[in-house]
This record gives structure tokens, sequence and C-alpha cells, in this order.
């Protein structure tokens, strides 16, 4: 609307400039065509009221677009008001959305404000543990400079010792050659002497009378000799003395050199601690720009602490007033069903089942029946059960009703996508509201414990609590792989995994199975833990769709696998009557009376079975797929505990051998390339009993496929 107005005024503001400039060019064709035919006075008095006339115009008109303008700018302070209007309407929906996502963060600021300051109390410590061994390297630095000047002053020492020996060593040198000329000196006299004496025998021949001159010469050649004697005795002991004095000024050198290479490796040193105190003032000035960052965080979270302490405040005031356990003392099952006093043999409470179906209109195949059974039966090695399959297959159905029919408390978890630790399962400490969030699983875990319950000194259960110590509990995860289920319940599953071979009745063998819960320090004295004995079963359903997550390989080794398969033919159940729940529940004594240790095993069985499952896993090991000990013992612990293995022992452990590679075996084979492991594959399809044909014919219709695809088995 308004642009349609803007759009009108500037057409009006045309179309009068259009018509003005028309209207001169008129009036000058006119006045052009009268200038011909009027005098000059009456041209000038009729020019002069066209233009007044045409003045008068223009202010008309002019008057006319200042008013539009006027109206122009009004309906733009009109569109200026409504867009500042919707401006203030988008911040405050902005600023709604932001209020509530502090709201949100609230409680994560204060938790991580109790962290944060405990960081910089240990960086303060890192601080001044720095600055000690900085401390501690400038004393090293300046013992280092005492001992460079120590060896500098030797060396001066060594320097004037080895100069004044130098001088002696030329003293000692001058008389040698002092004492050389004398001897050539000597030399030559005595070569004159024998001249002499050659003289003297000649004149002997000839002046017999001189005799006694001659004797007198031979006494002093006599004399000569042992001067000479003397001399040659004083040379020698001067090659000593030069020999000696050689020794010394090598030692001297060798000392000089080895304190060159001392001062070397000192400069080297002092090199090193020249960059190591570089080093040190550049981590010195790194550590001081994160104190002061710190330092300004801290002033922040001071400011948040502050900000936050009214609430905190509040928090704990309300906290004080309240039980903070109070969700641990509440039971889940409210009511204690009697125990069964009289023992039920296990035939008969599988009778029992098979009636608990019928009246719900429920269709399961025996086999399908004894194999979940026999699942739970051996909790203590392989303490989960999982049903997968397709929707709409009565996984989570099963459970219920075989926890019915068996007089079993029977609690379902509903698994949630954001589940990512074990405390989405068994609660957490709330340190603003001051107390612990429990969960039913938490709850029911408290009643069904055995051996911990007189240390929950902080725990003021009622007169009417009811303990569910000696009867069998049953917790269903229902669609447990919406979540990761490593990340919530790998930590539960190795603490049951843990119960095998400890005495529960031992306090410090117990503490390896036992799950801690985060009480915070609402516990006096000890760790609130919980030890889940074998009173307890587990089972997990599966969906196998986009939205779900497959199960690691961790999880398959603890765990039987039952998949439920496309049903042959599908079944209109018109009514779906859930029958009244057993009125007496099962005691945990009737059921380890129906468990069966490997030992019961006929020795034969066991061999065979063995030998199946060490060839089995040969061909496991060349696909990159290997098991452990403890499938393979899960297998054999599984094949005593089938029903029926003692009336028919051959017959009853090759269907449930056949069960194990079903449920064990084989969802570890998926995306296996099956043209370039058929070999293996095909070991593997040669252990697997005949007995079984059903298993057999899926087992190799899964092989057919590029990659193995397991759907499980359609049994009728």
């Amino acid at each position: 609307m308004f642009e349609t107005i803007s759009h009108t005024i500037n057409l009006i503001i045309w179309s009068v400039s259009v018509f003005s400039g028309i209207g001169l060019i008129y009036s000058y064709l006119d006045f052009t065509k009268r200038e011909q035919r009027l005098p000059i006075a009456t041209m000038y008095e009729n020019l002069e009221t066209c233009f007044e006339l045409k003045k008068k115009e223009y202010d008309t008109i002019f008057q006319e677009v200042e008013v539009l303008h006027e109206k122009r700018l009004e309906r733009d302070s009109y569109v200026n008001e409504v867009n500042l209007i919707k401006t203030n309407i988008e911040s405050s929906k902005n600023e709604l959305i932001k209020l509530k996502a502090e709201r949100e963060e609230q409680e994560i600021l204060r938790a991580e404000i109790f962290r944060l300051n405990q960081e910089a109390m240990q960086l303060k410590g890192l601080i001044s543990k720095n600055q000690e061994e900085l401390e501690s390297s400038f004393r090293t630095k300046e013992f280092n400079e005492n001992q460079i000047q120590k060896f500098e002053d030797k060396l001066i020492e060594l320097d004037i010792e080895i100069s004044s020996k130098q001088e002696t060593s030329k003293e000692k040198a001058k008389q040698i050659e002092i004492q050389q000329t004398l001897l050539f000196q000597l030399q030559n006299d005595t070569s004159l002497l024998d001249e002499k004496i050659i003289n003297s025998r000649r004149d002997f021949e000839l002046l017999q009378t001189k005799i006694e001159e001659q004797n007198e010469i031979i006494q002093e050649n006599t004399r000569l000799a042992a001067q000479t004697e003397d001399l040659r005795e004083i040379i020698k002991n001067l090659n000593e003395d030069r020999i000696k004095l050689n020794d010394s000024l090598e030692e001297g050198y060798l000392e000089i050199k080895s304190s060159q290479e001392a001062l070397k490796d000192i400069k080297n040193s002092l090199k090193k601690i020249e960059e190591e105190k570089a080093e040190a003032k550049y981590e010195l000035q790194i550590i001081r720009q994160e104190k002061e960052s710190l330092e300004s965080e801290r002033n922040i979270l001071k400011q948040e602490c502050d900000r936050y302490s009214p609430l905190i405040k509040e928090y704990k005031d309300k906290s004080e007033n309240k039980n903070s356990l109070e969700d641990l003392e509440k039971p889940y099952f409210a009511i204690k069903v009697d125990t069964r006093k009289k023992e039920i043999k296990e035939e008969k409470a599988l009778s029992d089942l098979k009636t608990e179906l019928e009246k719900r209109k429920l269709h399961y195949p025996q086999r399908l029946l004894y194999s979940f059974h026999t699942s739970l039966k051996i909790n203590d090695v392989s303490p989960l059960v999982v049903l997968s399959g397709i929707s709409g297959t009565g996984k989570s159905q099963l459970p219920m009703a075989y926890a019915s029919a068996m007089g079993i408390n029977f609690l379902n978890i509903a698994v949630q996508p954001r589940w990512d630790s074990p405390q989405d399962i068994f609660g957490f400490y709330n340190y603003l509201e001051g107390r612990y969030k429990g969960t039913d699983l938490t709850r029911a875990l408290i009643q069904a414990e055995k051996h911990n319950r007189k240390d929950w000194t902080s725990l003021k259960f009622p007169n009417d609590y009811p303990e569910l110590q000696d009867q069998m509990t049953l917790f269903l995860f229902d669609e447990m792989n919406l979540a990761r289920v490593e990340y919530y319940f790998s930590e539960f599953l190795s603490k049951m995994e843990a119960r095998r071979g400890i005495n529960p009745q031992d306090a410090n063998e117990r503490l390896k199975a036992e799950i801690t819960l985060d009480t915070g320090r609402l516990q006096q004295g000890k760790d609130m833990r919980l030890f889940v004995d074998k009173n307890v079963l587990l089972v997990g359903t599966m969906n196998e769709d986009e939205s779900t997550h497959s199960l690691s390989d961790k999880i398959l080794d603890r765990a039987n696998v039952l998949r439920f398969g496309k049903p042959k033919k599908l079944i209109s159940n018109k009514s779906n009557q859930v029958s009244s729940p057993n009125e007496h529940r099962l005691s945990h004594q009737n059921w380890d009376s129906w468990v069966r240790n490997v030992d019961e095993l006929q020795n034969s069985i066991c061999e065979t079975l063995q030998e199946k499952i060490n060839k089995i896993n040969a061909a496991m090991e060349q696909i990159g797929r290997p098991f452990g000990h403890r499938v393979g013992q899960s297998i054999l612990s599984y094949v005593s505990n089938y029903p029926g293995i003692s009336s028919k022992p051959e017959n009853i452990s090759l269907l449930a051998f056949a069960d194990q590679i079903e449920q064990r075996i084989l969802p570890k084979l998926r995306n296996v390339d099956c043209r370039a492991n058929k070999e293996h594959l095909d070991a593997i399809e040669s252990q697997i009993p005949c007995c079984d044909f059903e298993l057999l014919s899926s087992f190799q219709e899964a092989s057919k496929k590029d990659y193995f695809e397991w759907n499980g088995v359609a049994r009728e």
C-alpha cells in the first residue's frame, strides 16, 4: 500500500513538470507569433502577465507537491515504526529463547564452578612447583659457575708451573751443552795425548832415558780417563733428567688437555643450563599468562558464584529439610507376594508357561521357549539374553508372560535414545538439590540385595518395606539398542560377569563385582554398593531398523542372542487376554535347584562337543572373527542345562548345540564376505547337527549372498 502511494506521488510530480514544460513552450510560440504583430511595449506587458500566471500555477503545484511529500514522510515514519515493532518482537522472542537456554545451562554451570575451582588450585600447586624447580636450577647454575672459576684458577696454576718447569729445562739444556763442549775438548785432548803417546813410544825407542817422564804421562792419562768416566756419568744423569723432564712435560700436557676437555664439557653444560634457563623463562611466561587467564576466569567464576550463591543456598535450605536418599527408600515392588513354600519341578514350571501363553493367545515354538529358559539359567556365565528381530514378533511379550507364569518379579525398563552413561540406569546425585535421583532399576535392585544391606546406615526403610532377597527378579530392557548399549550397559554387564568364581559371603571378593552408586556424601563413611546376585535375570529386546544400533563383539560374547525370524504364516489373535499373575513367587533356592554344572554332562558328549567347538573356532579365526574361552564355556553350560538332557543326552545335546551355533556363532558372522570365505563357511556348516534341518537351510540361504546376513530361523 505504501509503495503504491509513493509511486502515485512520483507520477504526479513528473506529470506536473511535463505539463509545465509544455505550457512554457506554447507560451513562447504564442509570444513569437504575437511579436510579429504587436508593438514592443504591449508584447512585454503580455509576457509579464503570462509569467505571473505561470508563477501562480507553479506555486499551487509546488504546494500540492509539498503536501504529498509530507504525507510520504509521514508514511515512511509509520513504516519505520512498524519495522521497529517487528524488531522488538523478534528480539523479545530471542531473549525468551536465550533465557530458556540459560535456565537449562544453570545446573551445568554450577557443577563446572566447583570443578574449575579445583583445577585452579591444582594449577596453583603446579605454578609453585615450577617456581621451586626454577630456583633450584638457578642455584645449580651458581654452583656450576663456582666450579668453572675453580677450574680456571687451577689452569692458571698449571700454566705457571709449566712455565717454571720449561725455564728449568732450558737451564739444564744449557748445562748439557756446556758439558758436551767440555767433553768435545776432552776428546780433542785425548787425541792429542794419543799422538803424544805414539811420539813417546817412538821416543822410548830412541830415548830410554825418558822413562820417568813417560810414567808421569801415563798417570796423567789415567787421571784423564777417570775424569772421562765421571763426565760420562754426568751425561747419563743429565739424559735421565731430560727423560724425566720430558715425561713431566707430557704429563702436564695431558693434564692441560684433560682440563681443556673438562672446561669444554663445563661450557657445554653451562650452555645447556642457559638453554634450560631460557626454556624455563618461556615456560614461566606461559605459566604466568595461564595464571592471568585462570585468574580472570576465576574472577568470572567468582562473579558467577556470587550470582548463583543465593540459588544454591536456597536449594541447600530446601534439601536440608528433606531426606536426601528418599528416592532409594521407596520400593519399586510396593507389595511383596508370598514366596512359594513348596518347590516346583522344572517340567511343571515349563508346562505352566505353555498354559499361560495359551491364555494370552501367544504362539511360540517349544524350541524357542526352551532356548529362552535355558539362556536365563546360565546367567552366571552369560548374564544377558537378547531377543532380536523385526517389530511385532512378540519379543517383549515373551519375558512378561515367562515372569508371570514362573512367579518371577518383573520390571520393564524402556530404553531412551539419549542414554550414554551408567547414571541413566542407576541414577545420580543432584548436587544442586542435594539429593539422589534414583531409578526404578536401582530401587528394585535394593529390594533384591542380599549382602550389603547392613552397611546402608543412611537409608531409613519403613517397617513394611518389602525385601525380595529370596525371590527371583527379571529386568527387561525394552528396545535396548535405541542407544549405544556399550555406553550405558557395559559396566553393569561386566560387574554381573565378575560374579563367577567369587564367594559372595566374602566382602573383599564381593567388592570386584559390586556396583558403586553415585550418592555423593550421603552415605556416611562408605560408598553405597550393590551386589547383583544370581537372583537377578537380565533380558533385552532389539528391533532392527535404521533408528537402532548394532551390538559390538563385547556384548555378543556375553549374551545369548535369540533372533525372531519372519513368521511363516500370520495368525490373527481376536483377543489377547492377560491372565492374572502367579499367586506365589519362585524362590531363588528353587531356581538354583534347576541349574546343573557342566561336570554332570557325560564325558563322551563333552569331548565331542569340545571337538566341534574347536573346529568352528578354527574356521572363525580364518575369517577373522575368533572367540575366547568364555564362549566355549557358555556353550557347554547351555547344553548341560537344556531341559530333558538327562533323559536323552545324545539327541538333546545336539539340539542344544545347534541352538548355541544360532545364538552365539552366527551373529558374529554379519557382513562377512561369503565368496572370499566360502571354504571356512562350509567348515562351520559341516559342524551344524543334521537333525536341525531348519537351521541348516537358513545358514545356506544366508551364505548365498555376497555378504553374510543372518535373519534367524523361522520355526513352527
